[in-house]
C-alpha cells in the first residue's frame, strides 16, 4: 500500500517531542538532595507520567499523520497498554537518574532498559493499529529503530546527569531538548519505516476500537494537559525556592546587621583600650634615670588592648612593671590600668617584698575582677633595682638578661608566681630571684606578641631570633637596641596582620648613679 504524510501533523509531534523533552530536563532538576526524600519520590512519580505521556503522545500524534488508503481503527486496551510501557521506560530513566552514576558506563544497562521501552511503546502502539491489511515489518530496520532508541536514551541519560549538576545552563537544557525529541521522532519514524501493509479483504473484528478523530482529541488534550501541568508543577516548585531563598537572605541580612553592630561596638570598646594604653605609658623624662639607659616601646593591634608596661622611680628604687592580659576589649584594657594602678600604689607606700606586693595585686584585681563578673586574668613580672642588683618575681614571659658583650641569659619565670587575678591566694606560688647587673649590663621584658608573631607563612618570630638581634646591637643605647629588635620583627611580619600588642622594655646599667643614694633600701634587694 502506498504510505503517505500529513506534515503539519509530523511536526506538531516533533513539537511534542521536544516539549515533552524540555518538561523531562526541567523536572529533574526537582530532584536535587537539598529538597527532601517525599518530595523528590513525588517528583520522580510525576517525571515518569509526564515524560511517558509525553513519547506517547508523540507517538500517536505520529500515527494520525501516517495514512494509508484505508481506514485505520486502534484498539483500545493495547493504546492503553503502550502508554503504559512508555510510563516504566520514563520511570527507568527518572529512578536511574534519582540513584545516579558512579561512571558513565553505568548508564549502560538504564539506557538499554529505557530504549527497549521506547522500542515496546511503539510497537505495542502499531500492534493497536486495526486496519483491513496485513502488516509486514523489515526486521533489519526494526533493529535500527531500536538501536536508535537504546543510543539516544543513554545520550539522553548523560545529558540529563550532566544538567542536573549544572541547572542553570538554560541554553545547553534547549539544546538538550530539541536532541531529545529529534532522536524520539527519530526512532518513531525509523520504526514506521519498518512497517508494509497489504490490502486483505477481511472485517475488521468488533472490539472497542478508537477512531482517527477520537484519538486525535485524546491525544491533544492529554498530552497539553500533563505537560502543562508539570511545568505549572515545576514553576511553583521554583516559586517556593525563591521565596525560601528570600527569607534565607533576610535572616541572613538580618544577622550581618547584628554584626555589624557588634563590630562596632567592640571597635569602640578597643579604641578606648588603646587610649588607655597609652596615657598611662611613662613619659620620656620618667625614662631619663642617672646610671640607667632606659627605652620603652608599646603597639595595640588592631584587635587586642591589654599589655601594661610601667618604669616607676621612687627613692632610688627603680621598679620595672610589665604584664599581658588575656583577651581583648574594654575588659582587658580595664584590667591593665587597674594593674598600673595598683603597682603604682604599692611603690608609692614603699612595698618592696615581692611576695607581699604581688599578694595584693592579686587580691585586689582577683576581687575587681569577680565583681565584673569576668574570666580575665594577667601575666605580670615586678623587678625591682638598686645598687646593681635586680630582684625579679612573678610569671610572665621570659626575663632575658644581657651582660656587657652581648651574652645572653635566659630567665625562666614559670616558678616565680602565678597569673594575677585568676585565684584569691597565690602567696605560696610566689618567689623571686635577684641578678647582680655590672656596668654595661641590662636587662629586657617583653610580652608574647613578639615572639608569637607571625610571617604571611604563619612561621613565629621566635624568643631565639630577638635574642640574636639584641645580642648583636648590645653595644648600641638602650634606643637603638629596642629600634633593631622592632625593625627585625617588622621586616619578619612583612604584609600579614598583626593580632597581638607588641611591647619590649629595654634596661641597661651606664655607670654607678642612682644607686648611692639609696642604699638601705636597696639591702631589700638583696
Amino acid at each position: 500500500m502506498v504510505v503517505k504524510y500529513d506534515f503539519v501533523l509530523v511536526i506538531f509531534s516533533i513539537i511534542i517531542a521536544i516539549f515533552a523533552s524540555y518538561t523531562t530536563l526541567e523536572l529533574t532538576g526537582r530532584m536535587t538532595p537539598k529538597n527532601g526524600k517525599n518530595i523528590r519520590l513525588g517528583w520522580l512519580i510525576g517525571g515518569s507520567l509526564t515524560m511517558g505521556t509525553g513519547i506517547w503522545a508523540m507517538h500517536f500524534i505520529a500515527m494520525l499523520a501516517y495514512h494509508l488508503p484505508v481506514s485505520i481503527g486502534y484498539d483500545f486496551p493495547i493504546v492503553i497498554l503502550s502508554w503504559v510501557a512508555a510510563v516504566i521506560a520514563s520511570g527507568i530513566a527518572f529512578y536511574s537518574l534519582h540513584r545516579g552514576f558512579a561512571h558513565w558506563f553505568s548508564l549502560l544497562i538504564p539506557g538499554i532498559l529505557m530504549g527497549s521501552g521506547i522500542g515496546s511503546m511503539h510497537y505495542i502502539g502499531m500492534a493497536a493499529m486495526r486496519v483491513p491489511a496485513k502488516m509486514h515489518f523489515n526486521y533489519s530496520i526494526v533493529g535500527l529503530s531500536v538501536l536508535v532508541a537504546v543510543t539516544g536514551s543513554i545520550a539522553a541519560l548523560l545529558i540529563v546527569e550532566y544538567l542536573q549538576k549544572k541547572p542553570e545552563r538554560e541554553l545547553l537544557k534547549l539544546a538538550s531538548a530539541v536532541l531529545m525529541g529529534g532522536v524520539i521522532s527519530g526512532m518513531h519514524y525509523t520504526g514506521m519505516a519498518a512497517a508494509n501493509f497489504t490490502e486483505i479483504d477481511q472485517a475488521i473484528a468488533s472490539l472497542p476500537m478508537l477512531e482517527d478523530t477520537t484519538l486525535q482529541y485524546m491525544t491533544g488534550v492529554v498530552s497539553i494537559l500533563i505537560l502543562g501541568i508539570a511545568i505549572l508543577a515545576s514553576l511553583n516548585d521554583q516559586k517556593r525556592e525563591l521565596l525560601t531563598t528570600i527569607l534565607e537572605l533576610k535572616q541572613t541580612q538580618t544577622r550581618l546587621a547584628v554584626s555589624e553592630t557588634e563590630i562596632l561596638r567592640m571597635g569602640a570598646e578597643l579604641n578606648v583600650a588603646r587610649q588607655m594604653q597609652q596615657m598611662i605609658l611613662p613619659n620620656a623624662d620618667e625614662l631619663e634615670i642617672d646610671g640607667l639607659d632606659l627605652a620603652g616601646y608599646m603597639d595595640a593591634a588592631d584587635e587586642v588592648g591589654g599589655d601594661y608596661y610601667d618604669v616607676l622611680n621612687t627613692d632610688g628604687i627603680v621598679t620595672l612593671g610589665i604584664g599581658d592580659v588575656t583577651g581583648h576589649g574594654l575588659e582587658s584594657g580595664i584590667l591593665m590600668l587597674m594593674a598600673q594602678t595598683a603597682v603604682r600604689t604599692l611603690n608609692e607606700i614603699r612595698e618592696l617584698d615581692p611576695v607581699r606586693f604581688l599578694d595584693v595585686i592579686n587580691r585586689t584585681l582577683y576581687k575587681n575582677v569577680q565583681r565584673m563578673n569576668s574570666d580575665k586574668s594577667l601575666t605580670l613580672a615586678i623587678l625591682n633595682y638598686s645598687q646593681g642588683r635586680v630582684s625579679i618575681s612573678g610569671q610572665h614571659e621570659e626575663t632575658i638578661i644581657v651582660r656587657q658583650g652581648g651574652e645572653i641569659e635566659r630567665v625562666d619565670m614559670m616558678d616565680l608566681g602565678l597569673p594575677i587575678a585568676l585565684d584569691d591566694d597565690i602567696v605560696d606560688f610566689i618567689n623571686h630571684i635577684s641578678i647582680e647587673l655590672h656596668p654595661g649590663d641590662g636587662v629586657v621584658l617583653y610580652t608574647d606578641g613578639i615572639p608569637e608573631a607571625k610571617d604571611i607563612n604563619k612561621k613565629q618570630y621566635g624568643v631565639e631570633q630577638m635574642c640574636e638581634i639584641i645580642s648583636q646591637n648590645w653595644h648600641f643605647s638602650a634606643q637603638e637596641i629596642k629600634q633593631a629588635v622592632i625593625d627585625d620583627l617588622r621586616r619578619h611580619i612583612g604584609t600579614q596582620k598583626v593580632f597581638d600588642d607588641i611591647t619590649l622594655l629595654v634596661l641597661k646599667r651606664t655607670e654607678v648613679g642612682v644607686e648611692k643614694e639609696s642604699q638601705p633600701q636597696a639591702l631589700a634587694l638583696v
